[in-house]
């Protein structure tokens, strides 16, 4: 470790094992896994026995990509790494052979699969009660731009191979379906990440798991999100993270939580691990729902379930992180790599009694070559996992605590305790002399501007604004004060956490030109995306020098780009460019159907909030016969375009029939509010079932859309089959050409030579510009699936509870069997 960085570290790490792969590691393309049977697995092989207990496994291996498409795995099983192993920690490792430097070839194994790698892992697709000698250890599953590949190292064979034509980005290996027995056991999968959607394959190559997300994948993850697993083959969630800036969290194939983040998600780290061995404990409780995530804007942060604990950006991209117990107090820190080659690790949670924050630098160092993959794995086979550490050059480390200096780490957080203690009394001390001055300046008669008049009350509403297209806060102030000109709003601070950009602009500045009472603070607001924002509002005497900070927190309703047609101030609508805006009745529409009451009232609060609607527009249509009806005419500020909601309640023959119904010509919108009335509500909104007895999605210009999608998709699929059997003609022909050049050669025909190599120029031209029309072809075909897979995910927002799961599915029944019409109906009513 670098001696510069000591003096800023609470703990000190030490390089317990090092060695070299003699190859370049590609970012984030590193894997552990007990590749290698154990020796009674092997013995019970050569016997040609079966076993009748799992033996213990094998040591964990690493697993590399490489470049020149190459995979290389590291055996840990071979007497030069047991000798690394048996070495203790913190004495030399000169004994341990090829400890440092580069590893022998006996140890490293090279896999060349022709293709480079875009993810890789490595997992158990058998029970955990399985007996099987294939059971004993791990598959490498080896992820490329278009296929999986399920690879067992051990005896150098595929297990399966799947060409999965939406790409795969990320692979993860675990039970994710829902149980369908009274065992509560599924069978693992290899779950694959694509284009708007997820596939999960069983250990035969065979489609088990099919589910859509936002947009194209870029991270997973499993981890228990609600409770503890009963066992270690129990079902697992799946996170999802995609390039829409949402990670999703899917409860087999339902979509149960989201979280929005503010760039791409590069990493999805769980706290949970799985055990080592099927007879190993499962994880603790404080593991459940709380993971790491890694953003390419340098943020790096933690989650418990859909809540931040905290987060911090840097100024490089991280590529990597992992939890490990680094001091050995009993509780996981994050060990994150970066790709300026720098290393830290961060706690998981405050420390000494709540006092530390979360988030705190315990150690750092920098490296000479970027970070490719951090992992905590027991790769000594002590028992005790450390935090491993793979650099692009090829370099493997092995840090760890050394015995000696516990007992300073220990102390050095006691010191690091007091010293946040002495800061808190310091600002509390500062904070209650500040208090005093100001009540003796009121005590002795003087006026002092810094303090509350009262009666003054700092108010903010929220709207929309269609001539900017933005989010305004309306600040005001109120109060006698007020009201004679004494008082005025000077200045407002607005901050929001997802704001934060690269720039770590997550505070907007708005102050008044003039001295009044009111400020409109305008800001680019998400669609569909609820927000907290703080605002240190200003206040205080006109053209005054000391002001008056009013802390107010605002609730920015998630639908708030959507504003009611006649209440839009006419200054806006004259500075708004294009056509009018009016509320037109979509042609469109999304119906909801219960057999019981809704609660109106639930609703109707439920709608004020989220579409922020002032309380003296009355939302029940007054004209209505006999039964109540709340009726909702909202314009969308950006496009313009008509959304409308309905909500009845009626009796036929004494029989409930209530409707919802959302007048729109596109299903996104519908979607949204769906499903944001699902999260909020929680089936609150009915006084029986909540959910509705149908659902029908009519929506002529969406479905004749995704029919037109769909051809697309048929026609650029059949100019595929055409243009790949092209370039293999093409193929034949240049080996051909090859050969006759090469026979002319050693005839010393030099004319023919020139002849056929001036044919093969052509030919290879030719496949140049085949290829090219070949990947345009490719992303043509890409962006058609991709918009397929939103429609579909988009029908499946409009449904609520087991629908949602069942259409799905029967959506992807019918797209692999080319049923367009069925598909359609499928989206329609839910049903062929």
């Amino acid at each position: 470790m670098a001696a510069a960085n000591d003096a800023n570290n609470h703990i000190r790490l030490d390089t317990v094992f090092e060695f070299n792969i003699g190859a370049s590691i590609l970012p984030d393309r590193v894997t552990a896994g007990r590749f290698l049977r154990s020796a009674a697995a092997r013995e019970a092989s050569v016997a040609a026995q079966a076993l009748a207990v799992r033996p213990p496994p094998s040591a964990v291996s690493l697993a590399f990509g490489s470049s020149g498409q190459r995979v290389l795995v590291h055996n840990n099983n071979t007497n030069t790494a047991k000798a690394k192993r048996s070495a203790k920690r913190g004495e030399a490792q000169a004994s341990a052979g090829a400890a440092f430097g580069v590893e022998d070839e006996s140890v490293i194994q090279t896999l060349n699969f022709g293709k480079a790698p875009t993810a890789l892992t490595a997992g158990q697709l058998y029970d955990a009660g399985s007996t099987d000698i294939a059971s004993t250890y791990d598959v490498l599953l080896f992820g490329a731009a278009t296929s999986l590949l399920a690879y067992d190292v051990e005896q150098n064979k595929q297990v399966f191979y799947k060409d999965v034509e939406d790409g795969v980005q990320a692979v993860v290996c675990g039970a994710v379906m829902k149980p369908s027995g009274t065992s509560g056991e599924v069978p693992p999968l290899a779950v694959v990440g694509g284009n708007c959607s997820i596939f999960g394959f069983d250990r035969f190559g065979a489609e088990r798991y099919w589910t859509v997300t936002g947009d194209q994948v870029t991270a997973m993850s499993l981890l228990p999100w609600t409770s503890t697993p009963a066992s270690a083959s129990a079902p697992l969630s799946l996170l999802v993270a995609s390039d829409d800036f949402e990670v999703r969290v899917y409860d087999g194939e339902e979509a149960i939580a989201t979280v929005h983040e503010v760039n791409r998600v590069r990493k999805l780290v769980p706290l949970w691990q799985p055990p080592r061995t099927p007879d190993a404990e499962v994880a603790a409780t404080d593991s459940v729902g709380r993971y790491a995530y890694l953003l390419e804007n340098g943020t790096v942060g933690i989650y418990e379930r859909g809540e931040r604990v905290w987060r911090v950006k840097g100024k490089s991209v991280p590529v990597s992180a992992a939890f490990c117990d680094v001091d050995g107090d009993g509780v996981a820190e994050l060990v994150i790599g970066w790709s300026n080659g720098r290393v830290e690790v961060r706690t998981d949670r405050g420390g000494g009694g709540g006092l530390e924050k979360g988030g705190s630098v315990l150690f750092r160092d920098t490296y000479s070559s970027a970070v490719a993959a951090v992992l905590s794995e027991d790769y000594r086979q002590d028992g005790v996992p450390l935090p491993v550490i793979c650099t692009v050059d090829g370099t493997v480390r092995g840090l760890t605590l050394l015995e000696t200096r516990k007992d300073e780490a220990a102390e050095v957080r006691q010191l690091q305790v007091l010293e946040t203690l002495v800061q808190e009394k310091q600002h509390l001390a500062a904070q209650l002399a500040s208090l005093e001055e100001k009540l003796a300046r009121r005590a002795a008669g003087e006026v002092d501007p810094t303090m509350p008049d009262s009666g003054v009350e700092v108010r903010c509403r929220c709207s929309a604004n269609p001539s900017t297209k933005q989010a305004e806060v309306h600040v005001e102030v109120t109060g006698p004060a007020a009201k004679r000109g004494d008082i005025v709003v000077h200045s407002c601070l607005l901050q929001c956490e997802i704001w934060a950009t690269a720039a770590e602009q997550d505070t907007i500045g708005f102050v008044n030109a003039e001295p009044t009472t009111a400020l409109v603070c305008s800001f680019a607001h998400p669609d569909d995306v609820p927000l907290i924002i703080s605002a240190s509002v200003a206040v205080g005497p006109p053209f005054g020098d000391s002001y008056y900070i009013h802390e107010v927190a605002i609730q920015v309703p998630r639908f708030v780009m959507y504003q009611l047609p006649y209440r839009i101030p006419p200054e806006q609508l004259r500075q708004r460019q294009g056509p009018p805006v009016t509320y037109q009745q979509p042609n469109g529409c999304v119906l909801l159907q219960w057999r019981e009451l809704l609660r109106l009232d639930v609703i109707e609060g439920w709608l004020r909030q989220s579409f922020c609607v002032p309380e003296d527009v009355t939302l029940f249509d007054a004209n209505a016969p006999t039964d109540p009806v709340l009726r909702l005419e909202l314009i969308h500020v950006r496009d313009g375009s008509s959304f409308g909601i309905e909500v009845r309640n009626a009796t036929v023959s004494g029989a409930s029939f209530s409707t919802i119904t959302l007048w729109s010509d596109h299903l996104a919108p519908c979607g949204a509010v769906v499903g944001a009335f699902v999260e909020d509500l929680k089936g609150e909104w009915a006084d029986g079932k909540a959910d509705p007895a149908s659902v029908r999605c009519e929506v002529p210009l969406e479905l004749e859309r995704l029919r037109a999608i769909l051809a697309r998709a048929e026609e650029f699929n059949e100019v595929r089959m055409k243009l790949t059997t092209d370039m293999a003609d093409a193929a034949t022909v240049v080996k051909t050409l090859l050969g006759r050049a090469e026979d002319a050669r050693l005839l010393g025909d030099i004319t023919s030579m020139k002849k056929s190599y001036a044919a093969l120029y052509d030919v290879d031209q030719e496949l140049l510009g085949e290829n090219a029309k070949r990947i345009s072809n490719y992303e043509e075909l890409k962006q058609a699936l991709k918009e397929v897979n939103t429609c579909i995910q988009q029908a499946g927002m409009v449904r609520i509870g087991a629908a949602r799961a069942q259409l799905i599915a029967s959506c992807r029944n019918a797209l692999k069997e080319n049923r367009v019409n069925s598909l359609l109906e499928i989206i329609r009513t839910g049903s062929e």
